[in-house]
């Protein structure tokens, strides 16, 4: 084989970008609803410049039978270092906030995205 698992064999895998404060609070709920409808597992993910969580990123306290991991990594480049992380945790499912922005001419959706 290629040394990539078929999916039916393994949790679905839910990665969970989390850039700041109100990310965690907004994204986690649904990761976790999600983790329940599809049998699956978190991870979620910070990046700092040189690796050091934050002190608000934690698990949160209820996540009920769900397998959950907090991973800070070190990096300048936010968006490379989120799809790097992707790809070592062979996520199915990436969750990443936006910031709400009034409407503009040209839609944009930020730099990590892009």
């Amino acid at each position: 084989m290629n040394g990539i698992e078929p999916l039916h064999q393994r949790a679905y895998r839910i990665l969970v970008a989390i850039g700041q404060q109100e990310d965690l609070r907004a994204l986690v709920p649904t990761a976790l609803t999600l983790a329940h409808a599809l049998h699956g597992e978190i991870r979620l993910v910070t990046v700092t410049r040189r690796g050091h969580p934050p002190s608000w990123f934690e698990a949160p306290q209820d996540c009920e039978g769900i397998a959950l991991e907090v991973v800070t990594r070190a990096g300048r480049n936010v968006g490379a270092a989120i799809v790097a992380e992707s790809r070592l945790y062979s996520a199915d499912l990436l969750l990443i906030g936006a910031p709400a922005r009034p409407a503009k001419r040209r839609l944009s959706m930020g730099h990590i995205l892009d």
